[in-house]
């Protein structure tokens, strides 16, 4: 194709640039080849029609040619290849790809889909690209948007992938190194750019993007055994990202699994990956990351299904997780400012749920959601439940509990609950800020065991006259001891929810924070604070921090700002295992921090035992600080989520000026992403102006 200029003087491909005198209007006109298509502008202009610019000042345009398509086909085909040398193959009827019949893509090659047609496998599909030359699905259409053409439809009788005994693709279909995108035109109702039905291709390092409705639709039968992967891909910009419904006839030995592992799901309009196992289907997801979708990050409902999460990053949507039912195990995720739903969301009455080593930090729960209650881990169901080595930090809940919200029951005999080794650790609430519990038992079916052991509950924040921590407890068979419940923001650490005439709460065997009687008896909100309350009992109270609970971030984080320098204070941990302490820096008030420049090296560095440190040789900036502590039990490897070290000092610092020795103590929420210390700005010569750095 050509541009040319009205006044004239350019005439691109020959001439492409061209001095006009200022206020000058210049009409651009693209003109097509014999065997091209102009696609558009990019620049001062966009659309492709002509471009008109007023001159007054340089301007950079670009316009785009295709080339024309090289071949055409549809219909039911025969064994075939479509190649590099056809391409681009325009698709001008909906495609058949019969059983027993292959088809292969070459490397390379485009494929244009004219207005609603489809691309469907009865057979085989073998379209394998490289990382640089992938093969492209698109719309034939100009300008091109989502839901031009139809989709790819894999059905019961197309060819499943099959793998060696160490995972590896053998042979079946698969698309690898695939680009898929403006599809999901609606065609009998359906809308998405991707669906096995019944079918299990290998969907490899392939893109699925810029979609209407889901990205890829995972339909299976009861009655038949599918296990579809979907690894290493991208899936981004769609309506929803991956829809997979898999029951499985719970009789079989082994049942129909959805495997995805190592993809990004990002930036869909509605959810990321939805789920649906009724009954019986597994799925598991490993290594993915799932962030800033419009709806839940991911969702489903399992009834009789299993659902394995495992090392995953879950960030940004509406709800990090959100599941019904189900027998699942989440474990070493990071779900992190999830915006309204809060971080996990579990729920359902038969439901078993397994939640350890997991960091969950900086969500938010609205009002919109459950209330406003459980920012950090809702979970109401009946159980069993284990929640164990999770790091429960910096979440905001508009109502109530913004750590944790417990509401556990039995519809199915004496269940045991399990609340174990868990950092609960500057969440913000109105009321019960670190924790809320009701813990029942419904004695026709049997009576609950309640342990809630080796926590550490501290530095939450209630902003009202309410409890950190509150327990509504209708069960004898329970343990609440060797937890750490200090240092809390808030009037009293524990609310006892019980009547008077409820046998007493035995909180005996954990440490408060102080030894002094009356002072524990202050922190604790009874039947002595209000007569229509049952009693709490702490007669063995502890006269130090419990070892075993997770150790603590450290308090009184304070910083003062110098000549490149930054000078911080903290108070010293009260485990008496500490071995030492991290200082974190970044010119970002989001986990992790990763700065640089300091004369003592990138951030995280270890300072050793000690609780005051100075940061030099900073380039003048806002810089953002905070300290992680460490206990002797550290070895390197998951050190925070095997409680050995802590999560981020709840408080950030705020610095205004640089060597002016301003010193600010009172920070806001650390690492949440969310919210922002103050900063600490680092001036060369010593001086800065006297306002407040913001995020």
């Amino acid at each position: 194709g050509a541009v040319t200029s009205n006044p004239a003087g350019i005439v691109c491909g020959i001439d492409c640039s061209q001095a006009f005198t200022s206020g000058t209007t210049v009409t651009l006109t693209a003109t097509t080849g014999g065997n091209s298509v102009f696609t558009g502008w990019s620049g001062a202009c966009t659309g492709i029609g002509v471009c008109t610019v007023v001159i007054t000042s340089n301007n950079t345009l670009t316009a785009m040619f295709e080339q024309t398509a090289a071949s055409t086909t549809g219909g039911t085909i025969s064994t075939t290849t479509w190649r590099r040398t056809d391409s681009p193959i325009l698709i001008t009827s909906n495609t058949l790809v019969p059983a027993d019949v292959t088809l292969t893509i070459e490397p390379g090659v485009e494929v244009r889909f004219s207005s609603n047609t489809l691309l469907q496998i009865n057979g085989k599909l073998i379209a394998r690209g490289t990382a640089t030359d992938p093969i492209l699905l698109t719309s034939a259409q100009i300008p091109r948007a989502a839901g031009q053409w139809g989709y790819v439809l894999f059905t019961d009788t197309s060819v499943d992938a099959t793998y060696d005994t160490n995972g590896n693709y053998v042979s079946g279909s698969i698309l690898e190194y695939v680009t898929i995108e403006y599809a999901g035109g609606d065609i009998a109702g359906s809308n998405y750019a991707v669906r096995l039905a019944d079918a299990a291709p290998l969907i490899n390092r392939t893109t699925v993007r810029n979609n209407r409705g889901t990205g890829i639709s995972i339909l299976l039968n009861e009655f038949r055994r599918s296990f579809p992967r979907i690894t290493n891909s991208e899936i981004t910009g769609n309506g929803a990202g991956v829809d997979a419904r898999f029951p499985s006839d719970t009789a079989q030995s082994v049942r129909s699994t959805v495997v995805m592992d190592s993809n990004t799901i990002s930036n869909n309009t509605g959810i990321g990956v939805s789920l649906s196992s009724y009954p019986g289907g597994v799925a598991t997801m490993t290594g993915n990351v799932i962030a800033n979708n419009g709806g839940d990050g991911l969702s489903g409902s399992l009834s009789y299904g299993t659902l394995t999460v495992t090392r995953n990053t879950v960030r940004g949507n509406r709800t990090g997780i959100s599941i019904n039912e189900g027998d699942l195990t989440i474990t070493e995720n990071l779900i992190q400012n999830n915006l309204v739903g809060g971080g996990m969301r579990l729920t359902g009455g038969y439901a078993t749920f397994r939640v350890t080593r997991n960091l969950v930090v900086g969500n938010t729960k609205t009002s919109a959601v459950d209330n406003g209650q459980g920012a950090g881990l809702y979970i109401s169901n009946g159980g069993p439940n284990t929640v164990t080595n999770n790091h429960v930090s910096s979440n905001t809940a508009a109502t109530a509990a913004g750590g944790i919200y417990l509401n556990l029951y039995n519809y199915s005999g004496s269940l045991t609950h399990t609340l174990t080794n868990n950092l609960i650790s500057g969440n913000v609430a109105p009321k019960y800020s670190g924790m809320d519990a009701s813990l029942t038992s419904y004695t026709p079916y049997g009576t609950n065991t309640y342990n809630i052991v080796s926590n550490a509950v501290t530095q939450n924040r209630s902003t009202t006259n309410a409890a950190a921590m509150r327990i509504l407890l209708s069960s004898s068979n329970y343990t609440f001891n060797q937890n750490n419940l200090f240092n809390n923001d808030a009037p009293y650490v524990l609310e006892y929810a019980n009547a008077n005439t409820s046998p007493a709460l035995s909180a005996g065997n954990n440490w408060w924070g102080t030894t002094t009687d009356s002072a524990i008896q202050a922190l604790i909100y009874d039947f002595s604070d209000d007569g229509s309350r049952g009693v709490v009992t702490y007669a063995t109270a502890l006269t130090g921090a419990v070892l075993a609970a997770p150790i603590s971030p450290p308090a009184g984080l304070q910083v003062t700002a110098g000549t490149n320098s930054l000078t911080l204070n903290w108070t010293a941990n009260p485990e008496s295992d500490r071995a030492g302490y991290k200082v974190h820096y970044g010119t970002t008030a989001s986990h992790p921090y990763t700065g640089t420049g300091a004369a003592q090296g990138a951030s995280p560095i270890d300072v050793g035992n000690v609780t005051t440190y100075t940061l030099t040789g900073l380039t003048p900036g806002t810089y953002y600080v905070t300290v992680t502590a460490y206990d002797s039990g550290r070895d390197g490897t998951n050190d925070q989520t095997d409680g050995n070290e802590s999560w981020y000092a709840i408080q950030e610092s705020a610095i205004a000026g640089g060597g002016d020795g301003i010193d600010w103590s009172k920070g806001s929420s650390c690492g949440s992403g969310r919210t922002a210390g103050r900063g600490a700005i680092a001036d060369g010569y010593g001086t800065a102006p006297g306002q407040l750095g913001s995020m």
